[in-house]
């Protein structure tokens, strides 16, 4: 699926049964993008809320982002969307402390690291799922 002004075209659209329909918001985020990079955006997002299709999303237009978690606050998140020039970043924002056997996480930062997602199929590389459901294992509440 790819957005324009007037609405989606009539595209295949990367979505899943689970996933809903991108809100307005996000589709004026993805609006000025290249559509290969729209494609790349949803077809992440499509699979984080697959994984985790209770997790609230949180559209940030001045970051040009989406992040997900069990809440809206940033302790709350475990990964975001980041709509760059020429990829998506998939962020985890403890990143550091996942474990990465495949050796996807980029950054160096004390907390985040993220994967570069250049092209469709990227976020279904070996090991991201694994990934995102470690983030969120992370972050969910505690039952205590």
């Amino acid at each position: 699926m790819s957005i324009s002004p007037e609405g989606p075209e009539q595209r295949p659209a990367p979505q899943t049964s689970h996933s809903p329909p991108p809100p307005e918001e996000l589709r004026a985020l993805l609006v000025s993008a290249p559509t290969h990079l729209q494609e790349i955006f949803l077809q992440a997002r499509a699979r984080i809320l697959a994984m985790q299709p209770e997790a609230q999303e949180k559209i940030t237009p001045g970051y040009r982002s989406a992040a997900f978690g069990w809440g809206t606050a940033m302790a709350q998140q475990y990964c975001a969307l980041i709509l760059h020039t020429r990829h998506v970043n998939l962020q985890f924002f403890r990143g550091a402390s996942l474990p990465d056997p495949e050796g996807l996480l980029e950054g160096s930062g004390k907390a985040m690291r993220h994967i570069k997602l250049g092209a469709r199929g990227d976020v279904d590389r070996e090991g991201v799922a694994d990934l995102i459901r470690e983030a969120a294992r992370e972050r969910a509440p505690s039952d205590g």
